[in-house]
């Protein structure tokens, strides 16, 4: 890996579904996930101190400023459907290479991106 290739990490929040750990490891992607009494200020800071981006199902991080998160993608897939999820990651991952201050928002069909509000 050369040196300007970033290197990519999540935070995945507790309403990720347990396959997109398994996802990650698979592919040696560094994703983790703190304990499941984490709040979400918490998950911001964490976010922000390990340049992790944060994968999530709440609109919540979704409305958060550059100051206070590193990035998130906001999945807009519904839970139930764990392969649609998956291959909705695979496809952004071989997509997209820079996730810091943006939040992208994935649906089954495609993603789009928005720089996070910087206020």
């Amino acid at each position: 890996m050369s040196s300007s290739t970033p290197v990519i990490r999540f935070l995945l929040d507790e309403n990720v579904r347990a396959d997109v750990d398994r996802f990650f490891a698979g592919r040696k992607i560094d994703a983790k996930r703190l304990s499941k009494r984490s709040t979400d200020a918490l998950i911001a800071a964490v976010s922000r101190k390990e340049r992790r981006i944060v994968i999530t199902n709440d609109e919540d991080f979704a409305l958060l400023s550059s100051k206070q998160v590193h990035g998130v993608i906001w999945l807009r897939i519904p839970q139930s459907d764990g392969a649609s999820l998956l291959k909705a990651l695979e496809h952004l991952l071989v997509e997209c290479r820079n996730f810091k201050g943006l939040r992208i928002e994935l649906s089954a069909e495609h993603w789009r991106y928005f720089p996070l509000n910087t206020q």
